[in-house]
């Protein structure tokens, strides 16, 4: 089974107003747990924290810290929340989600692979220290309020998305689009079911 072009939204990483995204109960005791972050210390006064489900666990929340000074750019924070209250920052490092993974209720389907892709992705980064923003298409999140002329240069000479069901080796196939880098690249991924994801080929399509 495979979708020609894939014209669904993805997993919602950003935006708060998203109704997937809830205020996280324990605030005040999680911010005074894993502050001060880059020596800053955040309270209820200064940044506020959401929670919300990931389609491809069972028992893995995403959190987001969202720093609230109006004089800077918005700072994230995010986390995951796993086992009994345990939790990891995502800072570009693939070993913090495979230990997660390894230690938590995992079900990769076809369904939501590209979801785990796009989230795996997000939060690794490259030697330079980019993360791969995947663009599914005209409905990205990493596009969606840029102007046409902004859109038309990320998507153009794309043909776009498609997901192959697992093979008999359980292993997904996905081309996408990433941004990396101020760099745009038409790649296909290979993920399993167990969550590794390898970059199979890249074509650079050029600078945005």
């Amino acid at each position: 089974m495979a979708s020609d072009l894939y014209t669904d939204k993805l997993v919602n990483i950003f935006d708060k107003e998203d109704k997937s995204w809830k205020r996280y109960e324990n605030e005040k005791g999680f911010l005074a747990f894993v502050s001060p972050i880059d020596d800053v210390t955040y309270t209820q006064g200064n940044a506020d924290v959401y929670i919300k489900p990931l389609p491809f666990y069972g028992d893995v929340s995403l959190i987001q810290i969202r720093y609230l000074d109006e004089n800077v750019e918005p700072a994230f924070y995010f986390f995951l929340k796993y086992g009994h209250g345990e939790y990891v920052q995502l800072k570009g490092s693939s070993d913090v989600i495979h230990e997660v993974n390894e230690e938590s209720e995992l079900n990769i389907t076809f369904d939501n692979v590209f979801d785990y892709l796009k989230f795996f992705n997000m939060f690794t980064v490259n030697d330079e220290g980019f993360p791969f923003y995947v663009i599914e298409g005209q409905q990205s999140e990493f596009i969606r309020d840029y102007s046409e002329y902004e859109k038309t240069r990320h998507l153009r000479k794309f043909i776009g998305s498609s997901v192959k069901d697992a093979s008999e080796m359980g292993v997904y196939a996905i081309h996408t689009r990433i941004l990396c880098g101020g760099y745009l690249y038409d790649c296909d991924f290979e993920v399993t079911k167990d969550g590794f994801v390898e970059m199979i080929e890249d074509k650079l399509i050029g600078s945005v």
